[in-house]
Protein backbone atom coordinates (compact mmCIF):
# COMPACT_ATOMS: atom_id res chain seq x y z
CA UNK A 1 0.00 0.00 0.00
CA UNK A 2 1.44 3.37 -0.96
CA UNK A 3 0.19 6.87 -0.35
CA UNK A 4 -0.14 9.42 -3.12
CA UNK A 5 -0.75 13.13 -3.05
CA UNK A 6 -3.48 14.82 -5.07
CA UNK A 7 -2.26 16.19 -8.40
CA UNK A 8 -3.37 17.15 -11.87
CA UNK A 9 -2.98 14.63 -14.68
CA UNK A 10 -2.69 16.17 -18.13
CA UNK A 11 -3.50 14.22 -21.27
CA UNK A 12 -2.79 16.11 -24.46
CA UNK A 13 -3.90 19.70 -24.06
CA UNK A 14 -6.60 19.11 -21.44
CA UNK A 15 -6.42 18.51 -17.71
CA UNK A 16 -8.77 15.64 -16.98
CA UNK A 17 -8.40 14.49 -13.38
CA UNK A 18 -7.58 16.39 -10.26
CA UNK A 19 -7.26 14.45 -7.02
CA UNK A 20 -7.53 16.60 -3.93
CA UNK A 21 -6.13 15.42 -0.66
CA UNK A 22 -4.48 12.07 -0.09
CA UNK A 23 -5.37 8.63 -1.32
CA UNK A 24 -3.95 5.12 -1.12
CA UNK A 25 -3.35 2.53 -3.80
CA UNK A 26 -4.61 -0.83 -2.57
CA UNK A 27 -4.73 -3.95 -4.78
CA UNK A 28 -4.51 -1.85 -7.91
CA UNK A 29 -7.36 0.48 -6.90
CA UNK A 30 -7.08 4.10 -5.90
CA UNK A 31 -8.96 4.67 -2.65
CA UNK A 32 -9.85 8.24 -1.77
CA UNK A 33 -11.35 8.90 1.66
CA UNK A 34 -14.79 10.46 1.29
CA UNK A 35 -15.84 10.79 4.91
CA UNK A 36 -15.05 9.04 8.13
CA UNK A 37 -15.66 5.31 7.80
CA UNK A 38 -16.36 5.43 4.03
CA UNK A 39 -14.06 5.10 1.00
CA UNK A 40 -14.71 5.77 -2.67
CA UNK A 41 -12.99 3.45 -5.10
CA UNK A 42 -11.85 4.45 -8.59
CA UNK A 43 -11.65 1.27 -10.65
CA UNK A 44 -9.60 0.73 -13.78
CA UNK A 45 -8.41 4.32 -14.26
CA UNK A 46 -6.02 3.04 -16.96
CA UNK A 47 -9.08 2.65 -19.19
CA UNK A 48 -10.41 6.17 -18.63
CA UNK A 49 -10.30 8.49 -21.65
CA UNK A 50 -10.01 5.61 -24.14
CA UNK A 51 -12.33 4.83 -27.02
CA UNK A 52 -14.63 1.83 -26.86
CA UNK A 53 -18.32 0.99 -26.68
CA UNK A 54 -20.80 1.41 -23.88
CA UNK A 55 -24.31 0.16 -23.21
CA UNK A 56 -27.02 0.36 -20.59
CA UNK A 57 -27.20 -2.64 -18.30
CA UNK A 58 -30.98 -2.92 -18.14
CA UNK A 59 -33.51 -3.08 -20.94
CA UNK A 60 -33.06 -3.50 -24.66
CA UNK A 61 -29.41 -3.94 -25.68
CA UNK A 62 -28.32 -0.70 -27.34
CA UNK A 63 -24.64 -0.07 -27.83
CA UNK A 64 -23.01 3.22 -28.72
CA UNK A 65 -19.49 4.34 -29.46
CA UNK A 66 -18.01 5.76 -26.27
CA UNK A 67 -15.75 8.67 -26.96
CA UNK A 68 -12.91 9.12 -24.47
CA UNK A 69 -14.48 9.70 -21.06
CA UNK A 70 -14.77 8.38 -17.50
CA UNK A 71 -17.27 5.57 -16.97
CA UNK A 72 -18.77 3.64 -14.06
CA UNK A 73 -20.74 0.47 -13.38
CA UNK A 74 -24.08 1.92 -14.56
CA UNK A 75 -22.77 2.30 -18.10
CA UNK A 76 -20.23 -0.47 -18.65
CA UNK A 77 -17.40 0.15 -21.07
CA UNK A 78 -15.93 -2.41 -23.46
CA UNK A 79 -12.79 -1.98 -25.52
CA UNK A 80 -10.66 -4.21 -27.71
CA UNK A 81 -7.12 -4.04 -28.97
CA UNK A 82 -8.06 -6.33 -31.88
CA UNK A 83 -11.19 -4.79 -33.43
CA UNK A 84 -12.28 -1.15 -33.52
CA UNK A 85 -15.01 0.32 -31.35
CA UNK A 86 -17.05 1.08 -34.47
CA UNK A 87 -16.92 -2.56 -35.57
CA UNK A 88 -17.91 -3.65 -32.04
CA UNK A 89 -20.78 -1.17 -32.08
CA UNK A 90 -21.99 -2.44 -35.46
CA UNK A 91 -21.73 -6.09 -34.40
CA UNK A 92 -23.40 -5.65 -31.00
CA UNK A 93 -26.25 -3.59 -32.50
CA UNK A 94 -26.80 -6.04 -35.34
CA UNK A 95 -29.69 -8.51 -35.29
CA UNK A 96 -27.14 -11.34 -35.33
CA UNK A 97 -25.26 -10.02 -32.27
CA UNK A 98 -28.51 -9.41 -30.39
CA UNK A 99 -29.79 -12.89 -31.31
CA UNK A 100 -26.69 -14.57 -29.87
CA UNK A 101 -26.81 -12.37 -26.78
CA UNK A 102 -30.53 -12.84 -26.07
CA UNK A 103 -30.76 -16.56 -26.87
CA UNK A 104 -27.47 -17.94 -25.62
CA UNK A 105 -25.79 -15.60 -23.15
CA UNK A 106 -28.29 -13.38 -21.35
CA UNK A 107 -31.93 -14.44 -21.17
CA UNK A 108 -32.97 -11.51 -18.99
CA UNK A 109 -33.27 -7.76 -19.45
CA UNK A 110 -30.11 -7.25 -17.37
CA UNK A 111 -26.96 -7.23 -19.53
CA UNK A 112 -23.72 -7.93 -17.74
CA UNK A 113 -20.32 -7.08 -19.16
CA UNK A 114 -19.17 -10.65 -18.50
CA UNK A 115 -21.94 -12.00 -20.75
CA UNK A 116 -21.01 -9.61 -23.54
CA UNK A 117 -17.36 -10.66 -23.21
CA UNK A 118 -18.47 -14.20 -24.11
CA UNK A 119 -19.85 -13.15 -27.50
CA UNK A 120 -17.94 -14.82 -30.31
CA UNK A 121 -16.53 -11.85 -32.21
CA UNK A 122 -15.13 -12.90 -35.58
CA UNK A 123 -12.24 -10.80 -36.86
CA UNK A 124 -13.47 -9.49 -40.22
CA UNK A 125 -11.49 -9.08 -43.41
CA UNK A 126 -10.09 -5.56 -43.79
CA UNK A 127 -12.63 -4.62 -46.47
CA UNK A 128 -15.55 -5.92 -44.39
CA UNK A 129 -14.32 -4.07 -41.31
CA UNK A 130 -14.03 -0.81 -43.24
CA UNK A 131 -17.52 -1.25 -44.73
CA UNK A 132 -19.09 -1.83 -41.30
CA UNK A 133 -17.17 1.09 -39.77
CA UNK A 134 -18.34 3.38 -42.60
CA UNK A 135 -21.95 2.30 -42.02
CA UNK A 136 -21.59 2.97 -38.28
CA UNK A 137 -20.19 6.43 -39.09
CA UNK A 138 -23.19 7.03 -41.33
CA UNK A 139 -25.58 5.92 -38.57
CA UNK A 140 -23.88 8.24 -36.06
CA UNK A 141 -24.23 11.20 -38.42
CA UNK A 142 -27.92 10.43 -39.02
CA UNK A 143 -28.50 10.25 -35.26
CA UNK A 144 -26.79 13.60 -34.74
CA UNK A 145 -29.00 15.19 -37.40
CA UNK A 146 -32.08 13.50 -35.95
CA UNK A 147 -31.49 14.85 -32.45
CA UNK A 148 -30.61 18.31 -33.75
CA UNK A 149 -33.77 18.55 -35.84
CA UNK A 150 -36.88 20.23 -34.48
CA UNK A 151 -39.17 19.16 -37.33
CA UNK A 152 -41.08 15.93 -36.76
CA UNK A 153 -41.29 15.05 -40.46
CA UNK A 154 -37.51 15.45 -40.80
CA UNK A 155 -36.97 13.27 -37.72
CA UNK A 156 -39.23 10.61 -39.24
CA UNK A 157 -37.33 10.69 -42.54
CA UNK A 158 -34.00 10.43 -40.70
CA UNK A 159 -35.38 7.50 -38.65
CA UNK A 160 -36.22 5.69 -41.91
CA UNK A 161 -32.71 6.38 -43.22
CA UNK A 162 -31.26 5.06 -39.96
CA UNK A 163 -33.28 1.84 -40.28
CA UNK A 164 -31.95 1.36 -43.83
CA UNK A 165 -28.37 1.80 -42.60
CA UNK A 166 -29.05 -0.63 -39.75
CA UNK A 167 -30.33 -3.21 -42.25
CA UNK A 168 -27.12 -2.84 -44.28
CA UNK A 169 -25.08 -3.31 -41.07
CA UNK A 170 -27.10 -6.47 -40.33
CA UNK A 171 -26.31 -7.81 -43.80
CA UNK A 172 -22.59 -7.04 -43.49
CA UNK A 173 -22.31 -8.68 -40.04
CA UNK A 174 -24.12 -11.78 -41.32
CA UNK A 175 -21.70 -11.84 -44.28
CA UNK A 176 -18.70 -11.77 -41.91
CA UNK A 177 -20.03 -14.76 -39.97
CA UNK A 178 -21.14 -16.64 -43.10
CA UNK A 179 -17.63 -16.24 -44.57
CA UNK A 180 -16.11 -17.44 -41.29
CA UNK A 181 -18.32 -20.55 -41.20
CA UNK A 182 -17.66 -21.37 -44.87
CA UNK A 183 -13.91 -21.08 -44.30
CA UNK A 184 -14.00 -23.34 -41.21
Amino acid sequence: MRRIQGRKKSIGHQTHITLIGQGEVQNGYLRIPVKKGCNACIRNPDYYFRGGVTFTRVGYLRVRVAFPTVFDDKTPFLTSSIVSEKFLCGFLNSEFGKHIMNNFLSHTIDFELNAIRLLPVVIPAETQRKEIEALVDEAIEIQKKRYASEKEEEKLQLWKELQEVQERINEKVEEVYRNFLEAS
